[in-house]
């Protein structure tokens, strides 16, 4: 049994295409939700035309996901995003059928761009940090580690831990990992992503992954400021970026060096 978790914050364009795509793919006993996670459009009511189940949720992605695990009552749960656009592949039935056919408990779904887009904070914020802290998972979670398409078993979810923001996936990657539990990388497609002017995700992925290496004993406390100090000289740069052709040439000489700048000390 899989509960399709639609997290969505106005998204009301395409969250019919995403309930489309869920209710295609659910067998018998499946459930189909959509949390909305404090959409100010009628989200709601076009994913109930769909089809769907709406669970609302406070804005958050962390806040969301977690909003669906408690309402799941599934061995699985797979979470997909809303902005799907009409005519991609199925990604919720791919993911669907994978469960039934792997040893694993956490599956990401790894897309390709159809419009290649600037993954800033995966290649500047996200790779640097877990190679640093969490180098058993550097490399391992496919080139979309930051994918908002997975399937996982609720077993292996601990909702009350959950950042309440958009580090979420990378919580999931390394807490998953971290905990014993294995995971499998999926090849679901062409995906038509958007930009979206969002600075402050570097900041809650960051947040996420310096937060884990504290529990986990791989940062100290004492050591953090320099590292959130790290951090901001990377968001100032990918801040400025707004996504236009004219800005991505010298955009992208300046993301690549980000990595390149020395690191702090762990400790």
């Amino acid at each position: 049994m899989v509960t399709f978790a639609i997290v969505a914050h106005n998204e009301a364009a395409t969250v019919a295409t995403a309930v489309q795509q869920a209710v295609a793919a659910a067998r018998t006993a499946d459930r189909v939700l959509v949390v909305d996670s404090g959409s100010s459009d009628d989200t709601s009511a076009k994913a109930r035309c769909a089809g769907a189940e709406v669970v609302s949720a406070p804005i958050g992605k962390g806040l969301a996901m977690a909003a669906a695990v408690a309402a799941a009552k599934s061995e699985w749960i797979c979470f997909l995003d809303a902005d799907v656009p009409t005519g991609s592949p199925n990604y919720a039935a791919r993911l669907r059928e994978a469960s039934e056919h792997t040893e694993a408990g956490h599956i990401l779904g790894e897309y390709q761009d159809e419009q290649p887009a600037v993954p800033s904070n995966t290649f500047a914020i996200y790779e640097p940090l877990v190679a640093t802290f969490f180098p058993e998972a550097d490399g391992k979670f496919g080139s979309k580690p930051l994918t908002g398409f997975r399937v996982i078993q609720r077993a292996l979810l601990r909702p009350q831990r959950f950042p309440t923001d958009f580090g979420i996936e990378a919580y999931l990657n390394i807490e998953i990992m971290m905990s014993g539990g294995a995971h499998e990388v999926l090849p679901i497609g062409s995906y038509q992503s958007r930009f979206r002017y969002k600075p402050h995700m570097g900041r809650e992925i960051a947040n996420a992954v310096m937060d884990l290496a504290v529990h986990h004993g791989r940062l100290t406390p004492a050591a953090r400021q320099a590292w959130n100090e790290w951090v901001s000289d990377a968001i100032t740069v990918i801040s400025e970026y707004r996504g236009t052709p004219e800005e991505r040439p010298a955009f992208l000489r300046r993301l690549t060096a980000l990595p390149e700048r020395p690191v702090p000390p762990a400790s």
